[in-house]
């Protein structure tokens, strides 16, 4: 799944051969050299991705099509259009969304199910339609120049274009420091926005482009309670069942990627059942510790420095920019999956649909103290004395930096940015959070505004040689349903295990150890002189963006067994590679097959050119 790419012109002019041979770059800047990445040329657009196989229906000429990732309800899409008298290919899935445009225009991308990102340019009115999934899993970033707009699913790649700039965005970079991630709409680049998840943009000629939500999460409500008590636990057990009988089926060897959490558990127990139902071997269960009781094809993967080491020459080669040492573990286990398994199946979503992150609980508290007036107005944050609204209990428990630390954190280039608090950006949701919905509320701010952290792991996947990763509990449908079911029956309590537990007995098998604890043992060992070394590099302390003799000091209580800094520490590593690997210096790009002019073997002319 290499991404698409794309250029199109809005003003006045044609495309020339800067910009064909730009598209060479860009290609070889997607995900994993843009293997099997096609070029469609227009009069106006320059489209690279996925592009249909077969030859454009009467009245579709016009339409220049690309596709990255997948689309999962393809075959229900073919029959409802050969239903209407369209004729689509059995394996075409970039000419199945150019007859779905034709029937549906804007539509398609509500009726898309799975993981995709796509564009479409329409000759015939000089119009872009780019659309992502609802949860985001493939990425897309855009910027609007002077006379084009520009995308790619990548930084790296997006920066070939003419025109580009490799800016740094003091506020996102703010943000960043408070979080460990940027805001879900936006890059760290100045100008390159990423377009959010269950959104398309649309452009064209003489108009500013404009960006608009298909789908979002459903409203919080009572929900639709089961009829009978354990009617939720057996729709919940037949959901996960298919979902790995269809792993099964469709991949001869599957890993499972266990990350500690109790959704993974159930994954890994019900895709076991299914390959011993199916009497099917080649069924890998990766995770980082001891079997847990109940789960067969266990292989345990113990996590090095050399995870770490993986999670940072990742940054460059896509642009994202996320420090989460949770990844860590995860990025273990991918390295263990390479040569085990051509499919894989991760749980990203299940921890929040099913409300089973320990954050959740600890906000949970937190609102109640409040609620009961146990937490007093204070001075906060170094700033002055106030109440603190629920969201900044939710920022100062899901933050890696608070407002205090990233003040004193902070030099010149990025004191501005603390005019405004990052918390701010959580909305007022939150604000109406009690007892009953807190975790709720904290768990749908996972799914949205953490949108970026969530997928950290998938992305890195995405970028890497390796298996095809999938996150099964990303789809609508069983988002949706799962997030039908009331917030106390998901989560459960003292006296009654929650719905996953009582759905699927591997379940409720103790989590193993998270990779994260780790990070600080190797910061003092394994990694020690690469952290030594960046924080002494004249490019690390010239860059003004921190107070250098307060980093000093972080470093050395760190190293000195003092104190356990190693999360921020780690957000500050993972600044530096992506500055020294995005904005100093392009990635170097190996380009295998140029792009003439006039045409090479992978440039499919459109009709309309």
């Amino acid at each position: 799944m290499p991404g698409l790419a794309g250029i199109l012109l809005t003003g006045d002019g044609a495309l020339c051969g800067d910009d064909l041979r730009a598209a060479a770059r860009v290609r070889a800047g997607l995900a994993r050299g843009g293997r099997g990445t096609g070029i469609l040329r227009q009069a106006r657009a320059l489209l690279l991705g996925e592009i249909p196989a077969g030859p454009a229906a009467p009245g579709g000429a016009a339409l220049g099509v690309v596709l990255a990732g997948r689309i999962d309800n393809a075959r229900a899409l073919r029959d409802e259009l050969a239903g209407r008298g369209e004729r689509p290919d059995e394996t075409d899935q970039a000419g199945l969304l150019r007859l779905a445009y034709r029937r549906w225009g804007t539509e398609v991308a509500a009726r898309l199910e799975g993981r995709f990102a796509f564009a479409i340019h329409d000759a015939a009115d000089g119009t872009l339609l780019c659309g992502r999934d609802r949860f985001g899993v493939e990425p897309l970033h855009y910027a609007v120049l002077r006379d084009r707009v520009v995308f790619a699913s990548d930084l790296a790649a997006l920066l070939s274009w003419p025109g580009m700039r490799r800016v740094p965005d003091a506020d996102v970079l703010a943000h960043y420091l408070a979080f460990g991630f940027c805001p879900v709409e936006r890059s760290p680049l100045k100008g390159v926005l990423r377009l959010p998840p269950g959104h398309w943009l649309r452009a064209g000629p003489g108009a500013a482009p404009r960006c608009e939500r298909y789908w979002s999460l459903p409203a919080p409500g009572p929900g639709r309670r089961p009829a009978a008590p354990g009617e939720a636990a057996v729709r919940l057990r037949a959901r996960i069942a298919d979902i790995a009988a269809r792993a099964v089926a469709d991949s001869p060897s599957v890993a499972v990627l266990a990350t500690g959490d109790a959704a993974s558990a159930a994954l890994a127990g019900a895709v076991a059942r299914a390959a011993g139902a199916a009497g099917r071997d080649g069924i890998a269960v990766l995770g980082l510790g001891p079997a847990p009781r109940g789960v067969p094809h266990w292989c345990e993967v113990a996590p090095t420095a050399a995870a770490a080491a993986d999670a940072l020459s990742t940054i460059p080669l896509g642009g994202e920019l996320v420090a989460d040492p949770d990844l860590l573990g995860l990025h273990a286990l991918l390295a263990a999956a390479r040569d085990r398994a051509g499919h894989g199946l991760v749980a990203t979503g299940g921890p929040e649909l099913f409300l089973d992150r320990p954050r959740y609980a600890a906000f949970e508290a937190a609102v109640k103290r409040r609620r009961d007036g146990r937490i007093q107005p204070a001075v906060r944050q170094g700033f002055h004395a106030t109440m603190p609204f629920v969201r900044d209990l939710y920022g100062d428990i899901v933050g890696i930096a608070s407002d205090a630390q990233r003040l004193a954190l902070c030099g010149p280039a990025l004191i501005g940015s603390l005019l405004f608090s990052p918390v701010d950006d959580l909305g007022t949701s939150l604000e109406r959070a009690d007892e009953s919905s807190a975790r709720d509320l904290a768990a749908r701010l996972d799914l949205t505004h953490g949108a970026p952290r969530l997928l950290a792991g998938l992305e890195a996947a995405r970028l890497r040689d390796g298996p095809a990763l999938d996150a099964p509990f990303l789809g609508r449908d069983f988002a949706e349903w799962c997030l039908s079911v009331p917030a106390e029956q998901r989560t459960g309590s003292w006296t009654r295990p929650g719905l996953l537990q009582a759905a699927i007995p591997e379940a409720s098998a103790a989590a193993m150890p998270p990779a994260a604890g780790c990070l600080d043992h190797w910061l003092r060992t394994s990694l020690r002189e690469l952290l030594e070394d960046t924080v002494a590099s004249s490019a690390f302390r010239g860059r003004s963006l921190f107070r250098m003799s307060w980093v000093d000091r972080l470093v050395a209580l760190h190293l000195d067994g003092k104190q356990a800094g190693g999360t921020l520490i780690w957000t500050l590593l993972c600044l530096e590679t992506w500055f020294a690997g995005v904005i100093d210096a392009a990635p170097p790009l190996r380009v295998e097959c140029g792009l003439d002019p006039a045409g090479d073997a992978h440039l499919a002319q459109g009709a309309a050119a």
